[in-house]
């Protein structure tokens, strides 16, 4: 029985070496693993914010030349996708300064063109700068503005509207409908 217990005790502490180098070669793989897990993450981080440099450079240049053609919607649009990139990487950009100097100078356009627009009594023009507002804070701003707009163009409209109406009729007062 001894021998057999000889040979098993040996079979089995030859097991155990192997088992411990078999941990132990898990355990090395298993940091390889996560060293390039964390490696892949990094690559892709960086691959991120090159794309956004990059976006924020072709949208810079893009915005300038909406600038530049006076399409105040496009012009708005670039500024809505600059706005969409991590700021950090926006604000340490070369062209950061040249950004905000196109925001500011957009909001100048628009503002004129609003107020030219409510000048003119040009209904089209007002409703088409609208969506513009809120993208470029201005909605707060402008809204007096609008709403006195709106009230003389409405009001004019509705008087005009019940002036000409057909005798006969019945108009009601507060729509204006007959």
């Amino acid at each position: 029985f001894k021998p057999i217990y000889e040979v098993i005790n040996k079979d089995t502490n030859k097991l155990t070496n192997q088992i411990d180098e078999c941990k132990q070669l898990s355990d090395r793989l298993s940091s390889i693993v996560r060293r390039l897990d964390l490696m892949q993450m990094r690559a892709q981080q960086a691959l991120a914010c090159t794309e956004d440099v990059i976006n924020v450079k072709d949208s810079k240049s893009k915005l300038l030349q909406a600038i530049d053609n006076n399409d105040l919607t496009a012009a708005v649009s670039y500024i809505k996708s600059i706005r969409l990139i991590d700021k950090e990487i926006v604000t340490n950009s070369d062209d950061y300064n040249i950004i905000i100097k196109c925001e500011n100078d957009v909001k100048n356009m628009v503002r004129d063109q609003f107020n030219k627009s409510i000048e003119s009594n040009d209904i089209n023009g007002v409703m088409q700068l609208c969506p513009l507002l809120q993208t470029l804070g201005l909605e707060v701003e402008i809204r007096d503005m609008f709403i006195n707009f709106i009230e003389s163009n409405v009001f004019i409209a509705i008087s005009a509207d019940i002036n000409n109406t057909n005798n006969n009729e019945i108009v009601d007062p507060v729509t204006g409908y007959a």
